[in-house]
């Protein structure tokens, strides 16, 4: 299977083979994604048994995606794959949106998906069905998470959390919701404004778990969060 991954890459130098290697290649990215459910492979990991880490798989589809769709297609496209692809276990659904925020290289790219984002996400379930609602609700918090991360690189942070409140799928539960935005500000290190929101989200009345709370208490006694809470 990874001669198949290495082969079809190299066949793009061939003239007007893009479209087409471009195409197998996401055949065979969307397979292993299936199989993440399923066991196909002799590994316990499809994509560990092909030697290719998922976002590296999903990168390098959306990079052959690049050469030939127009970036309204593109945008399209990929925003599709983040949300519809199965995980594997090593990968969480933000590591995909991050590959795609980072294949956007200007900020007229990144105004645009982050819209298509928002669209997607406020976009009517056609069916709902409670069986898939878990499924549904996971693929919308990757929209979000996306458009956060596409906010946070053009370095628009306060966008990027009002998007992130105002869409995360637990805002019915806003201290699960406060917990998840704290965790992805303490990954951007932006202490600053992990302390913003928790005493913002402390004066609504949201009521912090107890490592929120000492994490708190540690930051304004130190100067730092903790190394874990």
């Amino acid at each position: 299977m990874k001669r198949f991954f290495k082969e079809i890459n190299a066949a793009v130098v061939e003239p007007g083979s893009i479209e087409k290697a471009s195409d197998l290649l996401e055949k065979l990215y969307q397979m292993l994604c299936y199989a993440c459910d399923f066991v196909l492979f002799s590994g316990y990991d499809p994509f560990e048994s092909v030697g290719v880490a998922q976002t590296e798989f999903l990168d390098a589809v959306l990079g052959l995606k690049a050469e030939h769709l127009e970036l309204s297609e593109f945008i399209d496209h990929g925003l599709h794959l983040v949300v519809d692809s199965r995980l594997n276990r090593y990968t969480l659904g933000s590591n995909l949106a991050q590959v795609l925020v980072d294949r956007l290289r200007t900020p007229e790219s990144l105004e645009i998906a982050i819209e298509r984002a928002a669209q997607l996400h406020s976009k009517p379930d056609p069916a709902p069905d409670q069986e898939r609602e878990y499924d549904r609700s996971d693929g919308l918090n990757r929209l979000v998470e996306f458009g956060f991360l596409a906010y946070v690189k053009l370095s628009d942070y306060d966008t990027a959390i009002e998007f992130f409140k105002a869409r995360y799928s637990r805002r019915n539960y806003p201290e699960i919701t406060l917990f998840v935005l704290l965790q992805w500000l303490r990954s951007l290190q932006r202490e600053d404004l992990w302390q913003r929101e928790y005493e913002r989200a402390v004066q609504t009345g949201v009521k912090p778990r107890d490592g929120l709370s000492n994490a708190y208490r540690h930051l304004k006694s130190h100067g730092q969060l903790p190394g874990y809470y």
